[in-house]
């Protein structure tokens, strides 16, 4: 079993440390592996995944296949990003991925003809930048990453292995699904949800001008905003839904979402117009999405229906004079008494609504 990143151009071999009812896990084998996981650590991802992670994904989300005809997913632990041989670690990492190669017979990329994703041990495993210690990897810290990286495996599964479309689903889609992964992972804890006070803190801070320049949800760039609003969008499409069809029902969007044949925004409308409004559309949605992260309403369309944490959310306003926006993105401007509501130069495609808050 190998695996190949871009900063570790040599294969990883790995040792199976774990052998569980739905997974394996592998662990760095080289002898000057920075992080060394034993086996009682080994015993400890395996017994979450098996427990806990591995029927949250596939019963909320899709199934994963059996490519290799074990009944489990391999998991191999190890410094993904090399980040040790660097001077200073990053301030944005690889806690694990999911390659689509690994599940194609005819791939002409490295391929391990299994069920497999990769899971990062330094700095993940690490208690924090000011606490790297090598010696006591901190296991449960890549649990939320275990969940994301599954729920990519099932949503390929349903939309290339078992569909036959070769095109797997919209990017900002499936990274909103994993984002959700996550939520509902620390859910099942009881516990601080990581997840959201990360992203939420992530959008008003580091990422706010961004945003307020108009970051279009659609359109991916593999950027922390791009995860962020994807984040939220999960989390509106929930919360709409639950008001509509009862608590918890939100949840039950996200099978549908990646079982349903298109693998685009129609998937998203499809499911708003079973559930929430036959009538309304995917850019009628999204537009109440944006108002709904300024308005943060305790109910109706324009908030998540009282659900902790995001009403902390603090949109940046634009305070430019022109911009250019792709397709799923958006400004917010401050209105005022020279306020023009339809600028002569704005495109056709472009829309304008009013938001007024409370007096």
């Amino acid at each position: 079993m190998t695996s190949e990143s871009e900063d570790n151009p040599a294969p990883i071999t790995g040792r199976c440390a774990y052998d569980g009812q739905f997974v394996q896990i592998w662990v760095d084998n080289a002898q000057d592996a920075v992080v060394k996981l034993t086996d009682d650590q080994a015993a400890e991802i395996g017994a979450e995944f098996d427990s806990i992670i591995y029927p949250l994904i596939t019963e909320n989300f899709y199934s994963v296949s059996d490519l290799d005809g074990n009944g489990k997913v391999a998991i191999l632990c190890f410094d993904i990003d090399n980040d040790a041989a660097q001077a200073q670690l990053p301030d944005v990492y690889t806690a694990g991925y999911f390659d689509e190669n690994d599940l194609l017979a005819n791939s002409d990329q490295p391929s391990n003809q299994m069920e497999i994703f990769y899971i990062d041990t330094y700095p993940a495993m690490m208690e924090s930048y000011a606490n790297l210690d090598v010696t006591n990897p901190i296991v449960d810290r890549c649990y939320p990453t275990l969940a994301h990286e599954l729920q990519h495996m099932a949503s390929f599964n349903c939309d290339v292995l078992v569909e036959g479309d070769p095109n797997w689903c919209d990017i900002w889609m499936d990274e909103a699904l994993s984002r959700a992964a996550e939520d509902l992972y620390y859910e099942s804890k009881g516990t601080d949800n990581r997840t959201r006070s990360d992203n939420i803190r992530w959008y008003n801070g580091v990422d706010a001008a961004e945003i307020a320049a108009g970051k279009s949800l659609l359109d991916w760039d593999g950027s922390l905003a791009n995860y962020e609003l994807s984040y939220l969008f999960s989390q509106y499409l929930r919360t709409q839904i639950d008001q509509t069809q009862g608590e918890g029902q939100g949840i039950l969007s996200y099978h549908d979402i990646i079982a349903d044949p298109c693998n685009d925004y129609q998937a998203v409308e499809h499911v708003i117009q079973s559930q929430i409004d036959e009538n309304l559309s995917f850019g009628e949605f999204t537009t109440r999405f944006r108002a709904a992260i300024l308005l943060k309403a305790e109910s109706g369309p324009y908030g998540f229906n009282g659900k902790d944490g995001f009403d902390e959310l603090q949109t940046q306003l634009y305070s430019g004079t022109q911009t250019q926006l792709k397709g799923g993105g958006a400004i917010a401007v401050q209105l005022n008494s020279s306020f023009t509501p339809y600028p002569g130069a704005a495109g056709n495609d472009i829309r304008f609504t009013g938001i007024f808050g409370p007096n």
